[in-house]
Formats: C-alpha cells, structure tokens, sequence
C-alpha cells in the first residue's frame, strides 16, 4: 500500500507538471478505483485465511483443554437444547390463528355484564342470535359477520365402527369470515340452506372411506355440500364437522330463535373494513343491541382481536381451552435465563483461564499483532464452540421432541423446527449467544500488555474477581428461585389433592348418559348393576360435583321475609347422590323417595348459601330458581370448582329426569372385573354409543393439569439450571485449584491437614452461593406470592421451602467443588513442588 501511494505521488507530480492539476487529479482517482476490485479480492483472501487460522487455533485449544472444554460446550449444548425445546413451544402458542388472511380484521363480539357474576368473572365470550346480521344491515364498518354455537361430541357411524367428532352449527358466512380452506364445495353456498354440512378429510377417509362425499348424508338427514382441509391444531377454534345454523332449532321453533335477543348463547365474530377502528366500532355495538333489546342490567360490550383469543381470553364460555400470556412469558423467562447461566459459565471460565493463554497472546503482540486481530480470533473461537454446541443441542432435540410434544400436548415436529421464521430468529439468538458469550472474555484477553506477560503480573488478575464472582451468585441466585417456584407449585398441588374437598372422590366410576338405551331404563341399568357386590352404589346426575357450571339469579327470601336476589349455581340429582358421594348433611335431613313430593319441590342448598342468604333457620324457605322449591335440608360445603374459585351458593334439586352423568362408586379391589361386570350391563341396555368411562380422580386431576405440567417444567428446568451453574463451578474448581497447585503442596509440607485445605479451596465457592441464596429469597417470595394470589385456597408458604432450595444449591455446589478440591488436598505434596 505505501509503495503504491509513492507511485502514486510521483506519477501525479508528473502528470501535474505537464498536463495540469485537473488532468493529474481524474488520472489518481481513476487508477485508485482501478485498484478496488484487487483490494477487495486480496482483502477476502487474506481475511479468509485469517478465519482458517483462527479456526485451527481454536480447535488446538479445545484438544488441548479437554476437561475446560467439555465443561464450556456441555454447558451450552444444555442451555441451548432447553432454550430451544422452550421457544418452540413458545413460539407454537403465539401462532394461534394467524394462518387465516384476515387475521387482523377478525374479531369476536363479547360483553361484561357488571354484577352478573359467573365462575369468578363477569365477562362473556357469547352473545344474541341475531347479533351478526344486525351489524351486518346496520354497521358499515362489518364487512362480514357470522355466528355459530357450541361444539358438541357426536358419534358418527354405527356399533364398533363408530366415532366421536366434534360438531359446531354456524351460518352462511362462515367461511368467509375465517380462512379454512375447502377442498371441495363452494364457501359462499355451503352452509346456505338447511341440513347441509362441510366435513374434514379425517371424516372423509374414516367415514366414506376415501370416496367423494358431496351429496352424500351424514345423521340420517345432512347433506354433505363441503370438504375442508383438517383443522391446523393452532386454532381455537376446532370443529370435524360444520353443520347449518338454523339445524340448531326444531322448525317450530327456527325462526323465533333466529330472533331472539334474550338467549345469548352464541358466538358472534366479524370481518371489519379496511382502516376501520376496532375500539371506536366496540361503542357501536352496544348501541345496536340497545335498539332492539332493552336489559334489565348494564352491558358493556367490547372486540377482541382474533390473534390474542388463545393466550389473553380468560372468560366464561370460551369455545375451546385457552393458554394464558403469563405462562408464555414465563417459560420465556426460564429459557433465556439458562442460556443466560450457560454463557456465564463460558465467560467465567475463559477470563479464568487467562494466564494459560498470556504467553501466547504476548507472542503475538511482540511480532505485530493488534487487539482488534486478537479480538477477532478469540470472538472466532467462542462462535466456533457456539456453534458445535448448537449442532449437539439440535440433536438432543430432535431425540427430545417426540417425548416433548407428548407432555406439552401440542404437535410439535421436525417441520416446526425448520420452519424458516423460527430457523431465522434462532439464528440470530445463537449469534448473540456466541457473541455475549466471547465478548468480554475475547476485549479482556486482547487487552493484555507484552510488558506484563514477560514480567508475570497477568497471574495476578486472569480476570477480576469480582466479576466472576458476581456472574456465580447471579447463576445461582437464578437457579434458587427458579427452584423455590417450583416446590411451592410442588406444594400446592400437593395441597390440592391432600386438602378434604367435602365428599369422597375415590373410586368412582363416571359414564356420560348420552345413549338413548340406557336414558330410558336408568332405573332398570342402576339396580342391574347394584347386583354385583363390587359396586357399593349409583347416582345420576346433571353434572359432576367437580364443575358445577349452571346457575341462574334466583329470588330468595330473607329472615324478615323481603326478597333478595344473588347469583346461585344449581344442579340437579338423583335421591342417592349425597350418599353415593358421602357429602354430609349438616341440618334437616337428605332427599327421599318416601315423601313422595322431593321430585316436585324439594332442594338441598350449601353452607354458603344459607350464609348469603343470612338465614338462622333454613329449613322450609322457599327458593326460585329455574324451579319453586323448599329446602329440606343443608349440605356441607363441598369444593365444586377449582381451588382458583371460593366456594359459591348452591341449590341441588331432586331431579331425576334431568341428568346427564352416571356415578358409581366401586370397591378398590378387582377394578378391571368390576369395569367388565359394568360394561356386559351397559351393553345390555346401550343402542348406539358405546361404553366409555373415566375415574373421578381422573377428572379432579385434569382440572390442574396446567398447574402439574408448571410444576413438572419448572423442577426438570431447575435442576438443569442446578447442573450448567454446578458444571461451571466446577471448573472454576478445577482452575483454581491448578493455579494453586504449589501453594497447597507448600501449605501441607509445614503441616496443613486435609479438611483445612478443603476450607481453603471451596470456602470462597460455598460463600458465593449462600449470599446467591439469601439475595434469591425476596425475588422468590414475592414471585411466589403472585402465582398462589390465584388461587382462592392455598397452601402456606413458610419459609422451609426457600431454606430446603438454597440447601438443595448449596448442597449440590459442593459436591460439585468438592471433587477436584479434595483431589488436590489428598496430592502427594511432592508431586505439587514439582507441579509448573
């Protein structure tokens, strides 16, 4: 380069004496751009072979520190393989429903109702009817607008060869409003007429065995006008089978109810127009449904944007099962923060181990090397281990994954993983992980001066301490409370399954009554099967005493006889209900079929009621609810919801006639024979679906399946956390005890024993992770709090499981320093004096 700018100058002195500055001037510029494809091209080359060098030296260092390097690429290679298994997950939830074209036009219609409150809340995902083609003819803002209603499980096909789907009822506009894409059939017509469904490829290969169903019927009377692609798992909204709205009501009945604003037990979502704004159009709505119904109550109805249903809609009457945004969030937090625990192993050690690498780094400094140049090759170095770790990490994962899914309940394959958005995002992630992760060791090894290394003083600060030290508390302070969170989660389930809910829900068989056969000679089924001696009783009910769901506003008297009004769950049963569930009867007496008059106008209520109510004496007072009846009798309280609720009013009628579900309680003992004896009897009876039952326990469980599966994640993440945080400290160990490899054979020459060597060496690890501990507990505590706040009965904290975590740490931080601490203490100090 300054050869040619010689050149340069004494040929433009040249041409600016005999043709001109202006000449000399084009003739420089001329040749220097001349020059730039050659200084590009030796630029790459010389780069390239800079990187290949770089390359073959980092390779060479990890051969030559095996054990430092195992520890650095087992430490991401885990980080990596949970950050990964997490945000794919993670990243499955936060693309719910954004396959459809107009995702951010789609909303659905929902209200609050102040005072009407329902399972905890006074929101509402449902609505009128008639709602969706008022705005249509009325709202220029809605470009499209459809309803439809609850999904049901229907078994479609005959004896064995039967199935259950899942069927929904929507109008015409369905699929306009939402992007499902129908194979055959057209969307505008579809679901134009009555009797006509679209069906998904699963029915068509199950059902019509591959052929082409259009035309053909289905239940006796549908006719199939559609196909549609299968239902992507990443919607809420999940359906077999669409089938006519108006097919919801019985032809007397079809056009009153098209009509009826009073009923709203429908879902309503439309398409808005282009620029429109959603919240301004929210105000609208109210006034529509004001026009044509007057409530006795305030409502306040609102949009919800289609894309933020799954994750930030908690509201009675949801369509489907939604997750919740904290959870996301949370297991966001969980996966950076290991990554985060993984890199700081590689910083520490790297920093650590400075002093091996001073000579080498002078070497270069004294024949002409620059910090940039040696920043560069110890940035290379951390990328190149990056991404070894990631090839292993991806590997785990793909073994992983199978079983993953599984737990998580999502289809999660390799196609997610290759999907090119997550591909790109994780690209960038792990770039920014090898570069964190090499920064600050490859700015502090460059800095190094060739007059220190000669003279030695590089031993004395192979990184600052301090910050070591701070990088190992923040590493187990972060493990602490991630394991503080998951005992107590441990805690209150345990809590909730230990804790006595009212009645007894060991071995009690449950069989929805949805078969026709067994409807109808009830009585006949339920002595049948009291006939065998392993069953100890039966009850049908209109529910389970797990979720109690239905309620109304009923009209109550109080002890000065004036009318109150409070919001009341009823559920109707059986006359052995309360004996078949054990629940005790704590004033009057239970239902029975002497009186002769229970079916007629005798109900039992809860504690709570009578509370609400403020009643001395219960017995005989008149209750209305969707029936006029007096009480007999006051039960226990029972837990008829999730321990997320307090215990509501409620009102149990004598009901026989109005049940959906069978209960019967078994002896423990031959549970495979008594579940045959059960289903020869059912078969007797049945003439359509088959015989399918579940435990009560089984149920009760589901209810906090996501509060296990939290439970399970935050243990098995915690203790992976535990173990990259250890994996450092033990290299950090294993360092410190190489760099003091003379002074311990010293210490034991002039009579220092083996425990007060081990004091020496583990004692400053042992200090960092107790002050980790105590700075752990007040983040956990209050992180804790937040999680039990809800649930309305929990389980007391105490301080024993933030002691029993910070033990779990500290006990597992020394085993982890105490191998190689030990090892060096039990040396032969001869061996040591000779240690270079």
């Amino acid at each position: 380069r300054e050869s040619l700018l010689g050149d340069f100058q004494e040929m433009y002195d040249q041409i600016s004496n005999e043709g001109g500055v202006i000449r000399a001037r084009w003739w420089y510029v001329f040749h220097v751009i001349k020059l730039i494809p050659a200084y590009v091209e030796n630029k790459i080359y010389w780069s390239a072979a800079m990187l290949i060098n770089y390359l073959k030296i980092a390779l060479r260092n990890i051969k030559r520190y095996k054990g430092f390097s195992f520890i650095n690429i087992a430490g991401l290679v885990t980080g990596m393989a949970c950050f990964i298994l997490m945000m794919l997950y993670v990243y499955h939830e936060l693309s719910f429903d954004k396959f459809h074209e107009n995702k951010n036009r789609i909303y659905r219609i929902a209200h609050q109702s102040p005072g009407n409150e329902y399972m905890g809340s006074d929101y509402y995902a449902v609505g009128p009817a008639p709602l969706a083609a008022a705005l249509m003819d009325e709202a220029p803002e809605v470009d499209v607008a459809t309803k439809f209603g609850f999904p049901r499980s229907i078994l479609l096909g005959k004896g064995d060869d039967g199935f259950t789907i899942r069927v929904f009822y929507a109008d015409e506009n369905f699929f306009n409003v939402f992007s499902f894409r129908l194979i055959e059939g057209d969307k505008n017509t579809a679901l134009a007429e009555p009797n006509c469904a679209v069906v998904s490829q699963d029915i068509v290969n199950k059902y019509f065995k591959g052929e082409n169903p259009l035309g053909k019927t289905i239940f006796n009377i549908i006719k199939v006008t559609g196909v549609v692609e299968n239902v992507p798992e990443n919607s809420h909204i999940q359906f077999d089978c669409v089938i006519s709205f108006v097919n919801l009501f019985s032809l007397e009945k079809r056009e009153e109810a098209l009509q009826n604003w009073k009923n709203s037990s429908y879902f309503t979502y439309v398409k808005l127009r282009e620029g429109c704004d959603y919240q301004q159009f929210s105000k609208k709505v109210l006034s529509i449904v004001d026009k044509h119904y007057e409530y006795d109550r305030e409502r306040n109805y609102f949009l919800q944007p289609l894309e933020s249903i799954h994750l930030k809609s908690h509201i009675n009457f949801e369509f489907s099962q939604n997750n919740d945004i904290k959870l996301i969030y949370l297991f966001m937090s969980i996966a950076f923060l290991i990554l985060i625990i993984a890199c700081i192993n590689y910083m520490n050690l790297s920093t650590a181990r400075a002093s091996n690498r001073a000579k080498e780094i002078g070497v270069k400094k004294v024949i002409g090397a620059k910090r940039g140049q040696l920043f560069k090759q110890f940035t290379a170095e951390s990328i190149l281990i990056t991404l070894v770790s990631l090839v292993l990490a991806l590997g785990i994962v793909c073994l992983l994954l199978p079983s993953f899914s599984s737990f998580v309940e999502r289809d999660i394959n390799i196609d997610n993983l290759l999907d090119w958005r997550f591909l790109t995002g994780l690209a960038a992630v792990i770039l920014i992980t090898g570069l964190s992760a090499g920064l600050y060791p490859a700015l502090f090894l460059s800095s190094f001066h060739p007059v220190n290394i000669i003279k030695g003083t590089t031993s004395r600060r192979s990184g600052k301490e301090w910050v070591r030290s701070a990088l190992v508390v923040f590493q187990f302070c972060t493990t602490t409370i991630l394991l503080s969170f998951g005992l107590i989660v441990y805690k209150q389930i345990n809590f909730i399954r230990s804790e006595n809910i009212g009645y007894d829900r060991e071995n009690i068989v449950v069989l929805r009554l949805i078969d026709g056969g067994v409807r109808k000679n009830l009585e006949a089924f339920k002595n049948e099967i009291k006939n065998d001696s392993r069953v100890l009783g039966m009850t049908a009910s209109s529910g389970l005493p797990t979720t109690i769901e239905s309620g109304s506003n009923g009209v109550y008297e109080n002890e000065a006889g004036e009318e109150i009004r409070f919001h009341t769950h009823v559920f109707a049963a059986d006359y052995d209900f309360l004996d078949v569930y054990r629940m005790e009867i704590v004033k009057g007496r239970d239902f029975s079929r002497k009186s002769g008059t229970d079916e007629e106008n005798a109900v039992i209520v809860n504690e709570t009621f009578v509370k609400k109510a403020n009643w001395k004496n219960p017995i005989g007072k008149k209750v209305l609810t969707w029936m006029e009846g007096k009480i007999t009798g006051v039960v226990k309280d029972f837990h008829f919801h999730s321990f997320h609720l307090d215990i509501k009013p409620l009102v149990i009628n004598c009901s026989p006639s109005h049940i959906y579900y069978a209960s019967i309680r078994i002896r423990g003992g031959d549970i495979p024979g008594t579940l045959s004896s059960i289903k020869k009897t059912y078969e007797k009876f049945r003439t359509r679906y088959p015989f399918e039952y579940r435990f009560l326990d089984d149920v009760f469980n589901r209810m906090y399946k996501s509060e296990q599966k939290l439970g399970t994640l935050l243990g098995l993440f915690s203790i992976l956390a535990v173990f990259v945080a250890c994996l450092g400290l033990f290299g950090l160990a294993l360092h410190s005890c190489e760099r003091r490899t003379k002074e311990i054979g010293i210490r034991k020459v002039v009579g220092a024993s083996v425990p007060q060597l081990l004091a020496l060496l583990s004692g400053k690890f042992t200090n960092l992770v107790i002050i980790a501990n105590i700075l752990a507990w007040l983040p956990a505590y209050y992180f804790v709090k937040k999680w039990l706040q809800n649930f309305a009965y929990r389980a007391d904290m105490g301080i024993l499981t933030f002691i029993i975590a910070g033990a779990f740490t500290l006990f597992i931080a020394l085993i982890a320093v105490s191998y190689q601490t030990i090892k060096a203490a039990t040396d032969n100090p001869v061996d040591s004096l000779r240690y270079e």
